[in-house]
Order: structure tokens, then C-alpha cells, then sequence
């Protein structure tokens, strides 16, 4: 929350320092929690878990993710002086994707994440 403007004012070196400091941290966490990093797209960052095997903790582990990203957050924040935000979504319920390839795996899973993702944002 609040990227899109931070964009704009400032240098895109710094952005991308940025950007790999907070996707850095993020993929540290997604290791340590056993989620799967699936893709960022800009300043999306895209995972899932019970892929591409089930798990019963799933939802359990996705939460405990997104507490650790807000803390994750707040360190990238006083490191740089900023004020930035995350709006963090949680989506559950079957993946039905055909695995042709992993390309086209990940892109049906893509497209189903977005979709998601657009149904619950009001600004799209």
C-alpha cells in the first residue's frame, strides 16, 4: 500500500534495492514456514501452500506468513525511513490446474490467484 507513489519520487535503483530487500525477507520466510513462492509480478508477491503436496496446516502456515511479513515490513521500513504498508490476502479452497507443463502450471495458477485477488479488491 502506498508503492505506487513511493514509485514515483523515487530513484528506480533505490526502488529495486528496495524491492529485493522486502522479496528477500519474504522468500527467507516462505522457506522457513514451507510456503511456496510462486511468482511476483511488480510489487505483488504471489504464494501458496499444500503445493505440490497437501498439507493440513495449510491455512495455519499462511497466516503465521503474514505476520511475519508485517514484521518483515516494519524492519524494511525503519532500515529505509519509510512508511510503507502490505495489504496481505489469504485465499483457500482446491487448485484445479492440468500440469501440461510447469509453465503453463504456474500460469493457471497465476490466473486463479488473480482472479482471487481481483474479486477482493475493490480498486481494480
Amino acid at each position: 500500500v502506498g508503492f505506487t507513489t513511493f514509485c514515483s519520487n523515487t530513484d528506480p535503483a533505490q526502488v529495486v534495492q528496495i524491492l529485493n530487500e522486502i522479496f528477500g525477507a519474504f522468500d527467507v520466510l516462505c522457506e522457513e514456514l514451507g510456503v511456496e513462492k510462486i511468482k511476483t509480478i511488480g510489487d505483488c508477491y504471489m504464494c501458496a501452500t499444500g503445493l505440490p503436496d497437501p498439507c493440513d496446516d495449510h491455512a495455519h502456515r499462511l497466516v503465521e506468513l503474514g505476520f511475519r511479513m508485517l514484521q518483515a515490513m516494519e524492519i524494511v521500513n525503519q532500515k529505509f525511513s519509510l512508511s510503507l504498508a502490505l495489504r496481505i490476502g489469504i485465499s483457500s479452497g482446491h487448485v484445479r490446474a492440468v500440469p501440461l507443463f510447469l509453465f503453463m502450471q504456474q500460469m493457471v495458477l497465476i490466473i486463479h490467484l488473480l482472479v482471487t485477488a481481483g474479486d477482493c479488491r475493490s480498486d481494480w
